[in-house]
This record gives C-alpha cells, sequence and structure tokens, in this order.
C-alpha cells in the first residue's frame, strides 16, 4: 500500500487525490492512513460487503485478475516444490516469493485474462446499461 501511494503522490505531484480502497486489513491502518495525509490523498472506503455494487470495476476486472495471479503463483510454487523433492533437496532451500515474483505473475495474469470483452462487461455492470462497442 505504501508503494501505491507512492506511485499516486508522483502521478499527482503532490496536488489533492482521492483513492477508493475496499476495508482489507492493510488498506485501513493508522500507518497507510498517515501517509494518505502527508501525500494528499484522500482515502474512501467502500462499505464492507460492498465492494460489487460501489466498484463493479474491482470485482469485473481486478477479481479475476488476482485470482489468475494467484492460480500462477500456486502452480509456480507446487513446481518449484517437486523439482527440489526430485533433485532431494531441502524444502526450507526454496526461495521466499517476493514482490518481482508477484509483479510477475500480475503481468502474465494481465495477458491472459485481461481483453476486450472482460472490459466492456465490467463497464456495462458499472454504467448499468449496455455500452455497445467496437473496437
Amino acid at each position: 500500500m505504501l508503494v501505491i501511494l507512492e506511485n499516486i503522490h508522483k502521478h499527482s505531484k503532490d496536488k489533492n487525490s482521492t483513492l477508493i480502497l475496499d476495508q482489507y486489513s492493510s488498506h485501513i491502518t493508522e500507518k497507510i492512513k498517515d501517509e494518505s495525509k502527508k501525500k494528499n490523498i484522500h482515502l474512501i472506503y467502500v462499505p464492507v460487503g460492498q465492494t460489487g455494487k460501489f466498484q463493479p470495476l474491482d470485482v469485473g476486472i481486478n477479481g479475476p485478475l488476482k485470482s489468475s495471479a494467484k492460480r500462477l503463483w500456486k502452480i509456480e510454487r507446487i513446481a518449484d516444490i517437486e523439482n527440489m523433492l526430485k533433485h532431494k533437496g531441502d524444502i526450507g532451500d526454496l526461495k521466499a516469493p517476493n514482490m518481482n515474483d508477484g509483479i510477475r505473475h500480475l503481468l502474465i495474469a494481465i495477458k491472459k485474462v485481461i481483453n476486450k470483452q472482460i472490459i466492456i462487461k465490467s463497464f456495462n455492470k458499472a454504467l448499468n446499461f449496455n455500452l455497445n462497442v467496437n473496437i
């Protein structure tokens, strides 16, 4: 979250900005709230259980994207463990996943999951009408 706040701050050039978040535990810490104030970022929290209603693009785009990235991480992790066992290595020697791994998985997932149809479908839900777009 601190990286996200820093990127917003750089992009907004210290002007007031707003970030809409769900109430996931890492989004609501005092450290995040304090840091957002320092960076002129106003935080708006979606009520618990209302993400689908108030953030349909989060549900329609980010949900499938996150699921795909998690699936890629699990597949890679299982392959690493199987490879370690095959070569009679110690599973404790496996490297812990890091931010680079997460970004790599997200980039792969973007290419696999995000397409014209999913974006149009998500916007249609968000706007509550049928957006007819030929791209």
